[in-house]
Formats: C-alpha cells, sequence, structure tokens
C-alpha cells in the first residue's frame, strides 16, 4: 500500500501512524475511506486553522489537488460524519503517540523560540460527544509548526493534559506561552524543570496572584515599554506592554517557580465605522527577564 512512485508520500507520516489500529469495522471488507488519508487530511486542516468537521471537508474539497500530491484520494474527500466517526472511536492515547512520534522528526533547534500551548473544541463535536472533543496543541510559532497534541473529552481536562504535553516535547532554552487556562503552580514549575521558561496569563483562576499583580504594578518602577500599533478590519489597536523585575517576591509570587517579572498589556481599540473605543487590561507573569521578552508573543 502506498508504493506508487506518483505520490509524493511522506514516508515519515505513513510509519509513525502504521501502528495505529483503524477502530471502524474489520469484517466487510476494505474502506471506501481508508483511515491515513482522513488522518493527513484532518491534521492538514487543523493547521491551516479549521476547527470544524463541516470545515475540514470544505477544506479537503478545495485543496483535493494538493493532497493528492501525497495520497491517492480515488473516492475524493469523505463526509463530516465519517470524519467525525473515526475520531469518536480512535485510540486517543495512541492516536497522540503516533502525532508525536511524527513530529518529532521534524524537530526544531533555534534557541528562545516560542512554543504556545493552546486548547480548542472542534465545533459540532459535543453534539455527539458529551463535552465535545477538546484538542490541546503545542505550536511552534516561528516554524509555524504543530509540535503534539493532546485530546482529552472534557474543557476541564485541559488543564491536566497540559503538563503530559510538555513531558512529550523538548522546550529546553524555549519560551512556553499558555493563555489563563495553563497558570497554574504545577506548570510553571514543570517548564523550569525542564530547562524552559513561561509567560503565562493571569486572571480571574488566579485571584490572589492577579490582585497582587494590580497591586505591585507602579508605574514608576516599569523597567522596560513597547508600545505597537496595528491598523485593519476596520479597527484601530495601539498596546502597551510594560514590564517590571523589581517588584517584592511575598508569598503569593513566590510561589511561581522561576518568577523574574511581572507584565501588564493595555490594548486600546478604536472602531472606525463608529469611533467607539474599547480599553482592556492584561497580567502575566514570566520567568525571563525585561532584555528577554519579545512583546509580540504575549
Amino acid at each position: 500500500m502506498y508504493t506508487d512512485s506518483s505520490y509524493h508520500y511522506d514516508k515519515h507520516f505513513i510509519s509513525s501512524f502504521s501502528s495505529l489500529i483503524d477502530p471502524r469495522r474489520t469484517t466487510n471488507g476494505n474502506y471506501t475511506y481508508p483511515m491515513l488519508e482522513i488522518l493527513f487530511l484532518t491534521i492538514s486542516a487543523i493547521l491551516s486553522g479549521r476547527d470544524t468537521y463541516n470545515d475540514i471537508v470544505i477544506f479537503g474539497e478545495i485543496k483535493i489537488d494538493w493532497l493528492r500530491k501525497y495520497f491517492p484520494y480515488e473516492k475524493g474527500i469523505s463526509s463530516h460524519d465519517t470524519i467525525s466517526k473515526l475520531f469518536q472511536k480512535i485510540d486517543n492515547e495512541a492516536f497522540n503517540d503516533c502525532f508525536t512520534e511524527w513530529i518529532s522528526k521534524y524537530s526544531f533547534t533555534n534557541k528562545e523560540s516560542v512554543i504556545s500551548i493552546d486548547g480548542k473544541c472542534i465545533k459540532g463535536s459535543a453534539k455527539r460527544k458529551k463535552g465535545g472533543v477538546h484538542i490541546v496543541s503545542a505550536f511552534a510559532s516561528e516554524q509555524g509548526l504543530s509540535l503534539s497534541q493532546l485530546v482529552t473529552d472534557k474543557k476541564s481536562n485541559e488543564i491536566t493534559a497540559i503538563p503530559d504535553l510538555i513531558d512529550l516535547i523538548s522546550i529546553k532554552d524555549k519560551v512556553i506561552t499558555i493563555d489563563a487556562m495553563g497558570c497554574q503552580t504545577k506548570i510553571a514549575k514543570k517548564i523550569i524543570h525542564k530547562e524552559g521558561d513561561y509567560v503565562l496569563q493571569v486572571k480571574g483562576n488566579q485571584e490572589k496572584t492577579e490582585e497582587e499583580l494590580k497591586i505591585q504594578f507602579n508605574p514608576d518602577l516599569v523597567d522596560d515599554s513597547n508600545i505597537t500599533e496595528d491598523v485593519g478590519h476596520g479597527r484601530i489597536e495601539t498596546r502597551i506592554c510594560e514590564i517590571i523585575t523589581n517588584f517584592e517576591k511575598n508569598s503569593t509570587l513566590e510561589k511561581w517557580k522561576g518568577i523574574q517579572s511581572l507584565i501588564r498589556v493595555t490594548s486600546c481599540v478604536i472602531h472606525q465605522d463608529s469611533d467607539k473605543e474599547t480599553v482592556q487590561t492584561r497580567y502575566y507573569i514570566s520567568s525571563l527577564n525585561t532584555s528577554a521578552i519579545n512583546p509580540t508573543v504575549i
């Protein structure tokens, strides 16, 4: 199977996923849509920003010529029901292992690269599976490459999945960014233990830490600041990033392993059609010092 020289088969993809058992029926002959082709389609679509089964199918129909450079797709693109049913039955842990094995063969070595960890629910999956299908991914921002991902059944499980995801990848000398979902002391400790650095957003789930940042963020103590402006989609956004390293490491902040800086980002958005102005302030903690923080990753 998959030996036709007219295709640019990803040998690493085939070998990495060859151990994954197809969970669909096995007694009535061949499948119309081979599992590897569905997996290749789905992963390609998700990496391209699609997040529903319908969108995955649309992606496949639009990109069918590109997909056929790698696999035959003799019967075209499968329906969203076929894709959904496969992922409902597939062994999530085995899939994660295969995915990690595949992507690890395309590792990157740049120091201080940024790895963003993010969780999302595949839209529409909740109709078939209680709570929906949640995917926690580690994404190398500069390379545009997904390094690994874990599938969970509930959004609450995303927090417990993050440490497992970090264990699957090399983060030495890398900067890990996570939204408020991953702002946990255990996660910060694990990142430092694996010789990485972190930038973690602090929100209501860490109420005491957020309040402490608001108290300690004295403008007179700001070590570094950066202003950026973005114009587009009928709006003008001005972002002010301020960083403090000279702060009091009291009991609330000392619990964060390796903490070196407090960050405040103030976003002011002017909607050009109405002149309406909205202002939002976000707080972060980081194990980096001012010279190492790149405001564009926040």
